[in-house]
């Protein structure tokens, strides 16, 4: 049971879900990027590279500096500092998309939900409990999968199923593992619902 919970956590590993995510959005919409100045692929390999390559390898720098002790980052004190780490990319990536022109809606508020959560769950974790970002990201990626399906020129409706199924589960595998409370996994779904559904109004 251990094992499948791990896999699940990995697969659905906020780290992947906005590369997934844009990656479905390119797939569903070819016409809203067929005619943009940059490829698709060049725009997807931009998000790949800012929110899961450049993340990955500094928190493993924290890690291998000793910053902090564990990549599963079970212990709410040492969050604050990857949190930091993980902001700064995801903003940084974020206001970029926003100052480029040609960079559609559908993006901006992707990269704007997860940026969000992500601030929320860092405020969150200083001041009250440690949310699970696991679920946090779960839940952002279904109400971002939602939102964008009835716009969608391609059928994502196995996407949407599977993202679904995904949020239940990784909330469920947290606590198999003994990652997360109840209240923290349940806090978790609040705050990815709303803060997808706040970057769709803002947007």
């Amino acid at each position: 049971m251990k094992f499948i919970a791990n896999l699940i956590s990995f697969l659905f590993h906020p780290i992947f879900l906005t590369s997934y995510a844009a990656a479905i959005l390119i797939f569903a919409n070819p016409s809203t990027f067929r005619f943009l100045d940059v490829p698709p692929d060049i725009i997807l390999i931009r998000i790949v590279v800012n929110t899961l390559i450049l993340p990955a390898l500094a928190m493993l720098m924290l890690r291998a500096l000793g910053f902090v002790s564990s990549l599963s980052m079970y212990e709410r004190q040492g969050r604050t500092l990857p949190y930091v780490t993980s902001m700064f990319f995801y903003s940084w990536t974020t206001v970029s998309f926003f100052m480029d022109k040609g960079m559609p809606d559908s993006l901006r508020i992707l990269l704007l939900g997860v940026s969000i959560g992500l601030a929320v769950c860092f405020f969150t974790n200083i001041l009250i409990l440690k949310v699970s970002l696991h679920v946090t990201g779960a839940a952002s990626f279904l109400v971002y999968l939602a939102g964008m399906y009835p716009q969608s020129e391609k059928d994502i409706t196995l996407f949407l199923i599977l993202a679904l199924l995904g949020a239940g589960l990784v909330g469920t595998s947290r606590l198999i593992l003994k990652a997360h409370t109840k209240k923290e996994v349940a806090a978790g779904y609040i705050v990815g619902l709303f803060s997808m559904w706040a970057a769709f109004l803002i947007v």
